[in-house]
């Protein structure tokens, strides 16, 4: 969410620069983005953290979102890889949220206070067990099919400015628009698989 606020001040500066005698404006609106890219560049590096049993926890679980998105904490482990084969002792836990023993706790808290009579108990228990899980999972699908749609729309509009002597839509517009459509989708499909390979 920090990163899409960073995008938009971006815009917002970009275009209070373009405008006569709003420089002001666009300093302050440039100097309130600075803090921002300092805190998504802070939040990107893996924090050292160990569990309530002193394991230590991978990076994955504990850099930032585009680290994670991007691989880029699966680098180091590349590397151990290269020099040597890897055994478990150079692999770090997964985290917390997916510790098997919070799960259990977790699925036990919910399946107590379900009726064991009824069919659907066990569903019932596992779809609030992993709430979390699934419903960012469903609203990922719904962002990617949002996108597909949006960029046939894109791509259809394109088109149609070709043959207009004065086109609705500036030619910047639309190849910025076909980009985010694409950075968009690439980001929304790398957290799913992340989050299925998990």
């Amino acid at each position: 969410m920090l990163s899409i606020a960073f995008c938009v001040d971006i815009v917002k500066t970009r275009s209070f620069f373009m405008r006569d005698g709003m420089s002001t404006v666009a300093a302050l609106s440039a100097a309130t983005a600075v803090p921002k890219l300092a805190i998504i560049i802070l939040q990107e590096f893996p924090k050292p953290f160990c569990d309530s049993t002193g394991v230590i926890i991978s990076q994955e679980a504990t850099c930032g979102f585009w680290n994670q998105t991007l691989a880029i904490w699966v680098n180091p482990i590349m590397g151990l890889g290269r020099r040597h084969a890897l055994a478990m002792k150079n692999l770090a836990t997964l985290g917390p949220d997916y510790s098997s023993q919070r799960l259990s706790s977790e699925f036990d808290r919910i399946w107590a206070r379900q009726d064991k009579t009824s069919q659907w108990a066990l569903i019932n228990t596992c779809v609030v067990a992993f709430r979390w899980t699934l419903g960012p999972a469903i609203f990922s699908h719904m962002l990617t099919t949002a996108c597909e749609w949006a960029q046939a729309f894109s791509i259809q509009t394109t088109v149609a400015s070709m043959g207009q002597d004065e086109p609705r839509w500036r030619p910047t517009s639309l190849i910025l628009a076909i980009v985010a459509i694409y950075l968009m989708k690439m980001v929304i499909n790398r957290k799913i698989y992340i989050e299925a390979y998990r």
